[in-house]
């Protein structure tokens, strides 16, 4: 049978694709959008005139702007302005984040299983998965987008426009197409779904220090990148459509040059070709635990590095944090301000633990690793040698356990260092290590919970991202949202004390390891006894 060009062959691939994704992206796109109108509608009751005002004064000072972009419309702060100053910046990460896991699913690793060499046997052309991955992508980049507008537009706004909203949610849909497009490139360079991935995500980290740093200096650096394009459209200010054309146009010169790539390589190769490795193993991987070790340690080294830039990029506002503060009420709810406490050590309390539930998120990452190694059929050949199941288990259990102990300190050095140049009284370290070191039994307890469905029932691992997200809801959302004590019970995160206002409770934190080392062992015997995928 002759292959088809792939000129229209691909809309059958397309509709199977969008089948694989139809949980996965609906529930980005849906929990993305449940955030940003809560978060509309909180500030648009939370702040009068005169607050606006003084919290535009209060963003206007390097550190802030290097976390969220400059403020458009500080002369005339509206609603519209200071949402899109919050908010607009780190919905783009988010949906950049969607579209880089999106198209390495459908690309390469489809190539890494063989799911590709199945396809390449059918009349569907070699460029139908990465048109029915890239179309999927901008299905869902389009519906996000849209989705956005009309609910951001149905709100009762003044200063948030039809324009300002249209503006808005076509600056996320494109803004997410350019970043599919870097994925779709890396995906052709390279051979390695996770090479691939790391790379990708490393351009979106240098896109955001290259908007860090023109904003911080004339702006020219920002045009550089997608993210610094994006905020020139200024929405609910100018709404200005140009930068909108030009994230167009290298979304297209991306996806175009990814379609060329594909044509001249071969199916399973990338552009690159690989480093050469050594002709035998080294002793070192022999044992699981340094096996897993060096699978783990190029994400968990990035991860690091990330908590640490994220600790200090949140300790270079302390110094305003107070002014900041007193702008709302809801944002002092937020931070859990007390009287008898500092603004800086209460917000630096709350920075601690949202870096420790982001910190939960590349140990779950290192279990679920395991469940697609078993998924693709690796895991045989390494259970047929004298490593066994809980062996390989427990190795990266280990690793895991370690890593949550150095991504707290990590965050929590960032956060000091920074801190100490800004606060003409630095924050303690003891005292920022103790309020970090204590969250992890709600680490471990959430690490425990993915281990276990792992050994029972592992096709719903995934649902320990969902239970993730809620938690990071409860414990950071829900404090300034008067949630019923009920939903409180249900993540360990709300459970640990935030010092230094509250106590230590040894009894609690011990009955949470204890849980935590029960989910390990249960998880662990049934993986042991469960059949393999």
């Amino acid at each position: 049978m002759k292959k088809s060009n792939g000129s229209c062959s691909h809309f059958p691939l397309l509709t199977f694709t969008l089948r694989r994704e139809r949980i996965l992206s609906p529930l980005w796109i849906l929990s993305l959008l449940l955030f940003s109108v809560l978060l509309a509608v909180f500030m648009d009751g939370m702040f009068d005139d005169a607050s606006r005002a003084a919290l535009a004064l209060t963003l206007d000072n390097p550190g802030i702007i290097a976390m969220m972009g400059p403020v458009y419309g500080a002369e005339h702060y509206t609603v519209g302005a200071m949402y899109a100053t919050t908010m607009f910046l780190w919905a783009a990460l988010a949906v950049a984040v969607m579209n880089l896991f999106l198209i390495v699913r459908y690309t390469r690793a489809d190539e890494e299983c063989g799911r590709c060499d199945m396809l390449d046997s059918l009349p569907l052309g070699r460029m139908a998965g990465l048109r029915a991955a890239v179309l999927t992508a901008v299905i869902a980049d389009g519906a996000l987008g849209l989705l956005h507008a009309l609910f951001l537009a149905l709100l009762p706004i003044g200063s948030m426009g039809l324009r300002g909203c249209l503006v808005y949610g076509a600056g996320l849909s494109l803004n997410g197409l350019v970043f599919a497009g870097v994925a779709a490139v890396c995906c052709q360079l390279f051979a390695s779904s996770g090479t691939a991935l790391s790379v990708s995500i490393g351009v979106l980290g240098v896109s955001y220090l290259l908007r860090a740093v023109g904003d911080l200096g004339s702006g020219c650096l920002s045009l550089l990148s997608p993210l610094g394009l994006m905020q020139r459209t200024q929405p609910f200010v100018r709404d200005e459509f140009l930068p909108l054309l030009i994230l167009l146009a290298e979304a297209a010169l991306l996806l175009s040059f990814a379609c060329l790539l594909r044509r001249v390589r071969e199916s399973g190769q990338g552009v690159l070709p690989p480093r050469s490795g050594r002709s035998r193993a080294s002793r070192f991987l022999r044992s699981p635990l340094t096996l897993a070790l060096r699978l783990l340690k190029t994400p968990l080294l990035i991860c690091l590095l990330t908590m640490f830039a994220f600790g200090a990029a949140y300790g270079s506002i302390l110094g305003d944090i107070e002014t900041f503060a007193a702008q709302s009420e809801f944002y002092q709810a937020l931070i859990g301000v007390r009287a008898d406490y500092p603004v800086a050590v209460m917000f630096a309390s709350m920075v601690i633990c949202i870096l420790s539930l982001l910190g939960t998120a590349p140990l779950l990452a290192a279990i679920s690793q395991l469940w697609n190694e078993e998924k693709r059929g690796r895991l045989e050949a390494v259970f047929c040698q004298p490593p066994t199941r809980v062996s390989s288990l427990a190795g990266r259990i280990v690793i895991a356990l370690a890593a949550s102990v150095l991504l707290q300190i990590a965050s929590a050095f960032g956060l000091f260092l920074s801190g100490s140049v800004v606060l003409t009284e630095p924050l303690s370290l003891p005292f920022l290590l103790r309020a970090s070191l204590v969250y992890l039994p709600a680490q471990w307890i959430t690490l425990g919970l993915s281990v276990f469905l792992l050994g029972a029932a592992p096709r719903l691992l995934n649902g320990v991202w969902i239970y993730f997200g809620c938690s990071f809801f409860v414990a950071f959302i829900g404090r300034s949202l008067d949630l019923p004590e009920w939903l409180s019970v249900l993540t360990p995160f709300s459970m640990i004390p935030q010092l230094p206002a509250d106590e230590i409770s040894s009894g609690v934190l011990l009955a949470m390891t204890l849980l935590a080392a029960a989910l390990f062992t249960a998880g662990t015997l049934l993986y042991r006894k469960r059949d393999l995928a």
